[in-house]
């Protein structure tokens, strides 16, 4: 092949496969994220693909209860969930004061909770119980 097919040949597959490489198919994901019933108001949660060659892992912030991310990997991930609450008083660090915070995340699911991803588009609500 001369230096002309070779490089009509690599265009070509970068064309097909994108500047990154091969792409991953990503689906829109939405739904609620709630407490024995109650909205978390703000938090994240992250979407972190259980196989190594899915994808990257991709975060979504929760506000009034709600997320939305439209870069999940498709396949089984390992949703994280991190939200916290000033619960009004303060404590000292190193003379620095900082708010208190509680964790509105109940501790069983703080390894995570398994999600197949396997639409295009998935709406799924999250409702964790403390007990």
């Amino acid at each position: 092949m001369n230096k002309m097919g070779l490089v009509g040949a690599w265009v070509g597959l970068l064309a097909i496969t994108g500047c990154g490489g091969f792409a991953h198919p990503v689906s829109t994901v939405e739904g609620t994220v709630a407490v024995d019933g109650v909205p978390i108001e703000v938090g994240t949660l992250s979407f972190s693909p259980l196989k190594s060659n899915t994808g990257q892992a991709i975060s979504a912030e929760i506000k009034a209860g709600k997320y939305r991310s439209d870069r999940v990997p498709r396949g089984k991930s390992l949703v994280i969930f991190s939200a916290f609450k000033d619960i009004g008083e303060k404590h000292v660090e190193f003379g620095i004061t900082y708010p208190k915070l509680k964790n509105m995340i109940p501790e069983k699911y703080a390894a995570g909770i398994e999600l197949n991803v396997d639409a295009p588009k998935l709406t799924h609500n999250f409702e964790l119980l403390s007990k």
